[in-house]
């Protein structure tokens, strides 16, 4: 699967606003316009990239899931050079 900057702007934009501070466990979110595979696998790459804290649920080395807890600085960085980079 390649990357998609679109998707990793949407999923860091979908933190930023969902996340409230208080430590609880934001599951990935669900969208129309991606599967939930490749909302998955970004959330992953933004795991792998320090853009965010949270946890991954490895249920076998195929299944793996995450759950996201808020934006790192680093995040908050990278959403904000997308934005200004007008990108997406």
């Amino acid at each position: 699967m390649k990357r998609n900057m679109a998707i990793i702007r949407a999923v860091l934009e979908y933190l930023e606003h969902a996340c409230k501070g208080d430590g609880a466990l934001i599951p990935v979110p669900s969208c129309e316009l991606y599967s939930d595979e490749e909302l998955s696998y970004h959330v992953g790459l933004c795991f792998q990239a320090g853009y965010m804290e949270g946890k991954k649920i490895a249920f076998t080395d195929t299944n793996i899931q995450y759950q996201m807890i808020a934006l790192t600085w680093k995040g908050y960085e990278k959403l904000a050079e997308l934005r200004k980079a007008g990108k997406l």
